[in-house]
């Protein structure tokens, strides 16, 4: 996506009153993908944005002292649901130009709230109407693994597994920092 931001930050789209824009910009990027997997499933990652990932960009927030815990996943959709709209809406936009093999995978879920919230987004878009359309998440938070049977009756249809996150919070090593790279390990018995 960020080919198609012209040095702005998602939130920035939104403040400039340039959402539909944007919108449209999405569903410009994601109309070949879905087309050239059809009629195999493509699950589409809704943004994660951590705020040092995109400090440069113009309107960016003020990076986090530790974005990896900090406003990320669907926590920032509660706090922002403007940007989480444009996707949305996007999606809804290529389901209704006939890609019924779109569907959506939550990053960063924390709690079944979360969760429960964004499925209710989804559901007022109306995304779920068409048939194939499934809802996923990550399962990058330890916390996941134990509300397995709990996100499962929140209605979440699949679950993907985030090792990148998930070892690091499951060991507590920073992936960013260099001098732990040597302890990081997907493979960890943990």
């Amino acid at each position: 996506m960020l080919s198609s931001l012209e040095h702005r930050h998602p939130y920035q789209w939104i403040t400039d009153g340039d959402a539909a824009v944007l919108q449209q910009r999405l569903v410009a990027q994601l109309t070949p993908i879905v087309s050239a997997f059809a009629p195999r499933p493509v699950r589409y990652r809704s943004l994660d944005l951590r705020s040092h990932e995109m400090a440069n960009l113009l309107g960016a927030p003020t990076p986090e002292t530790n974005p990896m815990l900090g406003m990320r996943g669907t926590f920032s959709y509660q706090q922002h649901p403007d940007l989480f709209q444009v996707e949305l809406a996007a999606l809804r936009q290529l389901q209704q130009a006939g890609h019924d093999n779109l569907q959506l995978l939550l990053p960063f879920v924390r709690t079944v709230e979360e969760f429960q919230y964004c499925r209710a987004q989804v559901t007022a878009m109306g995304l779920g109407e068409a048939a194939p359309f499934q809802l996923w998440m990550m399962a990058e938070v330890p916390s996941v693994l134990f509300l397995l049977p709990d996100y499962q009756a929140a209605g979440a249809d699949g679950i993907a597994i985030g090792t990148n996150d998930l070892t690091q919070l499951i060991l507590g090593i920073d992936r960013d920092q260099a001098a732990l790279s040597d302890a990081f390990n997907e493979t960890h018995p943990a």
